[in-house]
C-alpha cells in the first residue's frame, strides 16, 4: 500500500483533535506533481541539481519549500505542546500513586482501578504521540524523495539532515522515558496486595488491549520504514535521544517482553520477542512509497 494511504489510515486511528496537525502529505504531493518536468523538455543538468540559485529562480520550487517549512513548523509545535501536556498528566498519575501509598487514608470507590485506568489512557496517548513522530518524519522524507525524482534536483539528504533533523519529533527521549515509567507504574499498582484483594480492580481488557496491540504493530512497521528512510540518506535515526537511542517500540522489541492487562505483564501486549517486533497482523500494512 502507498505511504499516502497508510498515513491516512493512521490519522483515522489517532485522536480526531490531532488531525489538522499531521503533515499534509496529499497536499504536498499535489504541489510536487505540479513541478514535474514536462515531457520532451531537458531535465535539470547535473551541475544544477544541488544549486540553490537554480531552485530560487523557480517560483514553484520557492512555493513548495515555503509550504514544506510551514508543515514542519506546524508538526513541531504540536508535538512539543502535546509532549508537555502528557508530562503534566504523568505528574498527576504519579501524585495519585503517592497518595495511594499513604497509610491510614480512606478513599471513596476503587482508587486502584481508577489509577490503573489513568495509566492505560496515558499510555495509549504516548503511543499515539510516538506514532505521530515516526510517521511525520517518514512523511517529510518520502515527499522529498518524490520531489527529487520528479524535478531532477537533489535536495532530500540536505533538507533532512540540516532542517528536519532539528525538529523536536525526530528525537523524543521524554516520550520514551514516560512510556517506561507508565509501564513500571502499572505493574506496581497491579502488584499491590489491596489490588489483588479488591474485586473488579482490573481495567476492562479486550478493547484497550486491541488498541494497544494495533498501535504497537503500526509503530513497529513504521519504525522499520523510518530506519530505512534514514539509511537511504546516510543517517542513523534514533529516538531515544543522544547517540542514536531506540524508539519505544524498538526498545521493547530488544527486551523481547510480553504481557497483557492483568496478566502480571503490564501494559504491553504480546509483542513477540526474538526479533519479531510487534504483534502479527494478517495482511500487514505494506509500507511502500
Amino acid at each position: 500500500m502507498k505511504f499516502g494511504k497508510n498515513i491516512g489510515r493512521v490519522v483515522e486511528l489517532s485522536d480526531p483533535e490531532w488531525s489538522p496537525f499531521w503533515i499534509n502529505y496529499k497536499f504536498l504531493k499535489k504541489k510536487v506533481k505540479a513541478l514535474e518536468v514536462p515531457s520532451g523538455k531537458p531535465e535539470v543538468s547535473p551541475a544544477k541539481r544541488s544549486d540553490p540559485q537554480a531552485m530560487a529562480r523557480s517560483a514553484g520550487e520557492v512555493e513548495f519549500y515555503r509550504l514544506l517549512r510551514q508543515e514542519l513548523r506546524k508538526c513541531s509545535e504540536f508535538f512539543t505542546g502535546v509532549e508537555g501536556q502528557l508530562g503534566v498528566r504523568q505528574a498527576r498519575v504519579n501524585e495519585g500513586w503517592r497518595q495511594l501509598l499513604l497509610p491510614n487514608v480512606v478513599v471513596e470507590g476503587n482508587p486502584n482501578k481508577r489509577l490503573m485506568a489513568a495509566c492505560v489512557k496515558l499510555y495509549k496517548d504516548l503511543l499515539l504521540l510516538e506514532n505521530f513522530a515516526i510517521m511525520n518524519y517518514c512523511g517529510f522524507s518520502k515527499i522529498l524523495k518524490k520531489h527529487d525524482k520528479l524535478t531532477g534536483f537533489r535536495t532530500r539528504e540536505s533538507f533532512m539532515k540540516n532542517v528536519v533533523k532539528n525538529a523536536p519529533f525526530v528525537q523524543y527521549p521524554k516520550v520514551i522515558k514516560m512510556l517506561s515509567a507508565v509501564e513500571a507504574l502499572f505493574k506496581n499498582i497491579e502488584s499491590l496486595p489491596s489490588a489483588s484483594a479488591e474485586a473488579g480492580t482490573r481495567v476492562p481488557l479486550r478493547e484497550e488491549q486491541l488498541f494497544i496491540d494495533t498501535m504497537l504493530t503500526i509503530n513497529t512497521e513504521a519504525f522499520r520504514l523510518q530506519q530505512a528512510e534514514g539509511a537511504d540518506i546516510g543517517e542513523g535515526v534514533g529516538h531515544g535521544g543522544g547517540g542514536g537511542g531506540a524508539s519505544g517500540i524498538e526498545r521493547f522489541r530488544r527486551r523481547g517482553g510480553a504481557g497483557r492487562f492483568g496478566a502480571s505483564g503490564g501494559l504491553r501486549g504480546d509483542c513477540g520477542g526474538g526479533g519479531g517486533g510487534g504483534t502479527k497482523r494478517r495482511g500487514g500494512w505494506g509500507w511502500r512509497g
